[in-house]
């Protein structure tokens, strides 16, 4: 019996430590991911279209890490034309959207709208900001505030 307890102690501790697995030293110390964020602190921002020709449709968004559920709104394929307004409009955790600009059924440009810097400290954004893949503002969309809400423009009609 005293060896059979033995046994099961021994080969819990080796399962258990065989487990740590050391930290790669070039991951060591670096940030992947924005830190999460409490729900009540993202931003859900009204868009009002000011554009004059050209719509924006959702092309994608961040997924929480655990995929349980897209955090972004609207979701992909919603789009906002001249005249129309997006309500509930957030980045969800990580604080991005991506955007395709149309002109009629012609593609004109992706964007990629961010609430907040895109790399450490993640420093919020006071209106959000129109950025291209490497996170350097393109001036593709312009944010004025109306009110409670943006008014949102397409510079490049």
């Amino acid at each position: 019996m005293k060896n059979l307890f033995t046994l099961i102690l021994t080969t819990f501790l080796f399962i258990g430590c065989g487990n740590n697995k050391p930290v790669d030293p070039a991951l060591a110390g670096t940030i992947t991911d924005p830190p999460a964020v409490e729900v009540a602190d993202l931003r859900h921002d009204v868009w009002e279209s000011t554009s004059k020709v050209c719509c924006l449709k959702v092309n994608k968004g961040n997924v929480k890490s655990d995929h349980s559920h897209d955090d972004f709104s609207p979701a992909v394929g919603d789009t906002l034309c001249p005249g129309e307004t997006w309500s509930d409009v957030c980045g969800g955790a990580q604080n991005w959207l991506v955007l395709d600009v149309f002109n009629g059924d012609t593609y004109v440009v992706t964007t990629t709208v961010h609430w907040s810097m895109p790399v450490s400290p993640w420093t919020p954004y006071k209106d959000p900001i129109s950025m291209d893949s490497d996170g350097k503002p393109d001036g593709i969309l312009t944010f004025t505030t109306n009110g409670s809400a943006y008014n949102v423009a397409v510079t490049k009609e």
